[in-house]
């Protein structure tokens, strides 16, 4: 081949290859998209940033909680109800479950059921997050347990005892595995006076005690139902037991005789106990406390300590057999 058909087939090749090197950038930069770019399908727009959508049991329970919502904002509240009682008794422990619990609660309050408004925020408080939102619902279940559970307001749960020749309030309370203190407490006596006829609110115990030590507090349950959460101090290293026990002795202005020379009397402003015992082991139990600051951290040599005033409350709940669970 000459020089001048050298020179034209070089020409051809050379622009072969640049359109196919330019056909390819096409197609490359058809397919690349800024991140920051959206591209549409089908007339709906989607960014690479977009979330997916849950999906399994996750997103059966955020579209149920999703219908719940819009049934409230379209005035459908039975609709709404429905829906969310479903969602807590399928998914209870999904946090699309918690909420609907919650919500539920809110709606309860508002119609004025107390009942089912702090029963919808027990079942709901496991589920909540460490934090403003858990602390917020125990203040709420504080105050609707102020009036359902210390208060003589009759509620669902409650009975209405009247009173029999030859009662007392330690028979009585027997009865119901509650304290006679509880029955005072709760019905505004000032002695243990009681007369025939007269009506006494009680409630079926017992109240148990479950204790998470990695949160330093203590829950009073009654049937499964939230009643009251104390913060208390625990063992150094931790020492405090864990396990499932029961209440085997209650004390008021308990001495302290430890092993050893040290001891307080009962009526001693020093003893470390405070002014109440409750035995769950031997040597362990749940008392009160001289030093508040205490309250919170791990010092004790095992027992939990509470706040005095709240071991005198906790004291008039729990009977002797009542559980008491420790867990880490």
């Amino acid at each position: 081949m000459n020089k001048s058909g050298l020179f034209v087939s070089a020409l051809i090749i050379g622009g072969i290859f640049l359109v196919v090197w330019r056909l390819r950038g096409d197609s490359d930069a058809a397919t690349e998209i800024s991140p920051d770019t959206a591209a549409t399908t089908s007339g709906r727009v989607i960014s690479d940033r977009e979330p997916s959508a849950p999906s399994g049991i996750a997103g059966e329970a955020e579209n149920m909680l999703r219908q719940g919502e819009a049934a409230l904002q379209r005035g459908d509240q039975e609709a709404a109800m429905q829906t969310l009682s479903n969602l807590v008794r399928r998914f209870p422990t999904q946090p699309a479950g918690v909420r609907a619990a919650v919500k539920l609660a809110d709606i309860h309050e508002k119609a004025g059921d107390l009942y089912q408004a702090r029963n919808m925020l027990s079942e709901a408080l496991a589920g909540l997050d460490e934090g403003s939102d858990r602390q917020e619902a125990v203040q709420r279940l504080h105050r609707i347990n102020g009036e359902l559970v210390f208060s003589r307001r009759e509620t669902p749960e409650s009975i209405t005892y009247v009173v029999r020749s030859g009662d007392n309030l330690t028979r009585i309370a027997r009865q119901f595995d509650i304290t006679p203190e509880f029955i005072k407490r709760i019905n505004y006596l000032t002695s243990d006076r009681i007369h025939p006829g007269d009506r006494l609110k009680v409630l079926q115990g017992p109240f148990d005690v479950f204790i998470e030590k990695s949160k330093f507090r203590l829950i009073v349950r009654r049937a499964g139902i939230f009643i009251k959460e104390y913060p208390v101090g625990l063992g150094k290293d931790g020492s405090t037991p864990e396990g499932e026990f029961i209440v085997t002795n209650k004390l008021i202005d308990p001495e302290w005789n430890p092993p050893g020379p040290e001891y307080a009397a009962p009526d001693d402003p020093d003893n470390p106990l405070g002014t109440r015992w409750i035995g769950f082991k031997p040597h362990y139990g749940i008392h009160g406390t001289v030093e508040p600051e205490m309250i919170g951290v791990e010092d004790s040599r095992g027992c939990v300590r509470l706040f005095n005033e709240d071991v005198e409350e906790l004291f008039d709940l729990v009977v002797r057999g009542s559980q008491v669970v420790i867990t880490p």
